[in-house]
């Protein structure tokens, strides 16, 4: 690599230039411009519009402002020093939010990762990095910055929904005018009043829990680390970033004892997901993985489901995708009650395929047709996962226990297996689809005090001498 100085016109202005190779580039056929491939290709002439041929040009590079000579030569020895070494990173103006979006989000396309895990990169980037972040060029981007962008985040990173009853007051106030505009009477002309308009409430910013700004950090530092790759960047300035630690109440889901458990499913002897809900209770399967069971994965007979794969949300449709991780892919043995009550299920599935053959499962999503769902709509269409969340939260309310979430179903059944069920953690472990016992133990280790207090009882009865 070659380089050398020069002094510009005004005084003790002092600019560098070196050679950086043959670079790729695009041509104008029409007018011979010649761009530059930095972020993506460009469909056409910017300028005049004209057909563009790439090709490889010998590029050179050109930076001022140095006061001095002494100063213009350190840094072209360093450019040319990290050039030898293969860590030289040209500047551009590039910013954070431009190569998230235009350039990052896009590379990733390609079919290696899982629809959810881009779908949750999507909307870190244009809800959680790029509103407060966006505007910061790339190459400036550094620890204080980010450090102190997961602490807004941490006090008031989430912009809430307004308020439910706004449209319902805003669709009120638009029915009374039409009414009175169909009161008046057609010879009469009336002055007409100004409408009030109600403002619109300002959104709310909410705090966002530790281990959501963890996860935005990893999508952060996953992007940055490509950066780097691409040569945008020479280190990840979100390496050293310190960031927020998960609390144990962070960590524990709201859930219910047996008792509660018991009383609400109880109370539903008349819902038309009864089954679902006792699957969930009595299995400790994840939300997609029971929608995505086909009648080929349960054996009533010998009283088992295979959990196969999952329907997921991405966006507003649904896919069907593997299990969340490798053990994910298991047997789970069913309890009398519940094989008992999916059978009366299948059987009235049955009469609901009778009775809608016509349009039965027509809405389905691509990836789900031909599949003999055990759960579905009445007209054979997949449930999408937020729509059975919001069942299961209408369920919980008309039964009148503590509210919890769906997962928190899932959490529910963990508890009582491992306290009051008295259940080895390995099989709850498997049972739950977890990679290893340690994340059981790190999920539920809280709600296991009193085994701690039965450990002791046990080893003081057998080592502590009577009237000790």
């Amino acid at each position: 690599m070659r380089g050398h100085i020069r002094k510009r016109g005004s005084p003790g202005a002092w600019s560098i230039i070196y050679e950086l190779g043959m670079q790729p580039a695009q041509r104008c056929l029409t007018c011979n411009r010649r761009y530059w491939i930095e972020r993506r290709v460009l469909k056409e002439c910017p300028k005049c519009g004209g057909t563009l041929e790439e090709t490889k040009e010998r590029r050179q590079k050109t930076e001022s402002g140095f006061a001095r000579r002494k100063d213009a030569e350190t840094a072209l020895h360093k450019i040319l020093e990290n050039m030898s070494q293969g860590t030289y990173v040209a500047p551009n103006k590039l910013t954070l939010g431009e190569y998230l979006r235009d350039m990052w989000l896009p590379s990733l396309a390609n079919g290696n990762l899982r629809p959810t895990t881009l779908a949750s990169y999507e909307i870190h980037v244009t809800h959680h990095l790029t509103p407060r972040l966006g505007a910061t060029p790339l190459q400036r981007l550094n620890r204080d910055l980010i450090g102190v962008h997961y602490a807004w985040l941490l006090k008031e990173g989430r912009v809430a929904k307004k308020p439910r009853d706004f449209e319902e007051r805003a669709k009120a106030k638009a029915e009374e005018r039409k009414a009175d505009a169909a009161a008046e009477k057609p010879k009469r002309r009336r002055r007409k009043k100004k409408a009030t308009v109600e403002k619109k409430p300002a959104p709310v910013n909410t705090a966002l829990s530790p281990t959501t700004v963890r996860r935005v950090h990893a999508t952060l530092h996953r992007a940055l680390r490509d950066a780097v790759r691409s040569h945008l960047l020479p280190l990840n300035p979100a390496d050293d970033v310190e960031m927020p630690k998960a609390t144990m109440q962070d960590r524990a889901l709201a859930a219910w004892n047996s008792e509660q458990l018991k009383k609400f499913l109880g109370s539903m002897a008349d819902d038309h997901q009864r089954a679902l809900w006792l699957l969930y209770a009595t299995t400790g399967a994840r939300r997609g993985e029971l929608l995505g069971l086909t009648w080929d994965d349960v054996d009533l007979d010998a009283g088992t489901i295979t959990i196969r794969r999952a329907i997921v949300p991405v966006g507003y449709t649904v896919i069907a995708s593997e299990p969340k991780t490798k053990s994910g892919r298991r047997t789970i043995s069913l309890p009398p009650a519940t094989a008992a009550v999916l059978k009366r299920h299948r059987a009235a599935q049955k009469e609901e395929k009778m009775q809608h053959r016509d349009i039965w499962a027509a809405e389905r999503s691509e990836s789900l047709r031909g599949l003999d769902l055990v759960f579905t709509r009445e007209d054979g269409a997949e449930m999408h996962p937020d729509r059975v969340s919001k069942l299961f939260e209408k369920a919980v309310a008309k039964s009148g226990q503590p509210r919890i979430s769906l997962h928190g179903l899932r959490h529910t059944f963990a508890t009582i297996a491992l306290i009051e069920g008295r259940q080895p953690v390995s099989v709850v472990s498997q049972r739950l689809g977890h990679a290893n016992t340690g994340i059981t133990l790190d999920f539920y280790s809280h709600a296991m005090p009193r085994h701690d207090e039965e450990a002791a009882a046990a080893v003081a009865a057998l080592i502590v001498p009577e009237g000790f």
